[in-house]
């Protein structure tokens, strides 16, 4: 995996970093759920993403995932990610590659307010997941609604 990178840290003074007006997004984001990389065989990555978060990978009907306790680490083939991000999987001649994430927000009226005079519009697959229409410097991002309920009374 020449083009990615991995790597894990641990915060000596989160009092530095984790400060409440830090965590307010204009685009409303609240957390990253998921990161997703490509590979043409997902399921030959398991063992090092598992061992890698320190918790288990699970096959899913796409490829593999492994939640761990701050969002998931995603592994699909091509098809599928174009399927799932709608957009064309990344260049893979040199491996696999991240290339997608999913970010948490509360109400996805509020991001489509946000979105509103910017350009990107969203492709909405349901009340509570849309997809941003264009590539963002080389990624795809997908958004979440967190509080279903919200997202319900939204249609």
């Amino acid at each position: 995996m020449p083009d990615m990178a991995f790597f894990t840290s641990q915060q000596h003074a989160p009092e530095h970093f984790w400060k409440t007006e830090y965590q307010r997004h204009a685009n409303r984001a609240l957390t990253v759920l998921e990161v997703c990389m490509v590979a043409e065989r997902p399921q030959d990555h398991a063992g090092f993403l598992s061992a890698f978060a320190g918790f288990p990978a699970a096959t899913i009907a796409q490829g593999i995932t492994v939640r761990t306790a701050r969002g998931n680490i995603t592994c699909l083939t091509p098809h599928d990610f174009e399927m799932n991000f709608r957009q064309a999987a990344p260049d893979m001649k040199r491996g696999p590659r991240f290339a997608g994430f999913t970010i948490g927000v509360r109400r996805m009226a509020r991001l489509e307010e946000s979105l509103a005079n910017s350009g990107y519009a969203l492709h909405k697959d349901s009340p509570h997941r849309a997809v941003l229409s264009v590539d963002v410097k080389g990624s795809a991002l997908a958004f979440f609604a967190l509080n279903r309920q919200d997202a319900e009374d939204e249609r």
